[in-house]
């Protein structure tokens, strides 16, 4: 049995096979609860098909079964419960196992049973679907709704089947400045149904910066001699994420310690971070550290916003 309480979900090119109980059953115990199911193929079910229940005029369970196939049901279609409402449209049934009488309404002793589908007044999905054949779906649903199959996961109840909102998509380059101490990003990202926010760039899990709008480039200078992971991360208007493929370089570094100007001065800046090679801050505060960390630690630059100001990599030795 698949139970629904007190919640909206959407079925749509789903399988039921060989179940037992109904498939499924909208419950509503203290909210509303609303089932949509379309283009579903129930094969040998032995209960009811589908049932509803509710325990008032504030939290009741309504169900749209629509142009879905059922086969070999050996219960009932349909059982509905005290605020329970079930609209049963355009749906396909053959070699059903029961004795005709298959839509029941539960009393508070006995179940009534006709042979007349229930057509309650209920909710109208928001969003826009597509009705496959009928007669299909016993052989296209077991096809492509099962493990490998072609349909992805259900739609969110406020999603059309399979336009679900998708992750950006991002890859990724990365080169050598002729100072052999900088490193430039590339990335070149796209979201198929929305837009991109931001794309993010990484040396390892140590976010060195951000840019906002294509061209996604950054130049990160003063890098010490050493092999590097980069990755960059896109993110669309709807908040999914997405990150490229590693791209890992060497940098031949300077000969002496780093130096590099900066965007702003310490009186301009919110605060400082410091992170080892690792990428774990070893440093915070509002002004330049004395005395570095030994070896190889890149150094944040923060803005009184919080945004990222200056990145650069020192190297104490």
């Amino acid at each position: 049995m698949a139970l629904i309480e007190d919640t909206k979900i959407t079925y749509a090119n789903t399988y039921w096979h060989n179940t037992y109980g109904r498939v499924p059953k909208a419950a509503a115990q203290s909210a509303v609860t609303l089932v949509h199911l379309y283009n579903t193929y129930v094969d040998y079910n032995r209960f009811f098909t589908v049932g509803a229940g509710g325990n008032s005029s504030t939290a009741y369970a309504q169900v749209l079964y629509e142009n879905n196939y059922v086969n070999r049901e050996a219960g009932y279609y349909t059982d509905k419960g005290s605020y329970g409402y079930i609209n049963w449209k355009n749906n396909m049934v053959a070699n059903s196992l029961g004795n005709g009488s298959q839509f029941c309404i539960e009393g508070t002793s006995s179940r009534t049973c006709t042979a007349t589908a229930p057509t309650d007044n209920i909710f109208s999905p928001t969003y826009s679907y597509v009705f496959h054949d009928r007669a299909s779906l016993p052989t296209m649903i077991p096809e492509y709704a099962g493990i490998g199959g072609k349909w992805g996961s259900m739609p969110a109840y406020n999603q059309a089947f399979s336009i679900s909102n998708k992750a950006p998509s991002v890859s990724l380059s990365a080169a050598v400045g002729s100072d052999k101490s900088s490193i430039t990003f590339t990335a070149t990202a796209s979201d198929t149904d929305g837009t991109i926010e931001n794309v993010a760039f990484y040396v390892g899990n140590t976010l060195v910066g951000t840019a906002t709008s294509s061209p996604y480039k950054l130049t990160v200078s003063g890098v010490p001699a050493g092999t590097y992971s980069l990755i960059a991360k896109a993110t669309d208007n709807s908040g999914l994420t997405n990150v490229s493929a590693f791209v890992t370089l060497s940098v031949a570094g300077p000969t002496t310690g780093i130096t590099s100007s900066v965007s702003a001065t310490e009186a301009e800046a919110g605060y400082y971070r410091i992170y080892n090679v690792q990428g774990r801050p070893v440093y915070a505060g509002e002004k330049l550290p004395a005395k570095y960390p030994a070896g190889q630690s890149m150094v944040a630059e923060y803005g009184k916003d919080g945004k990222i100001l200056k990145t650069w990599m020192n190297l104490q030795k």
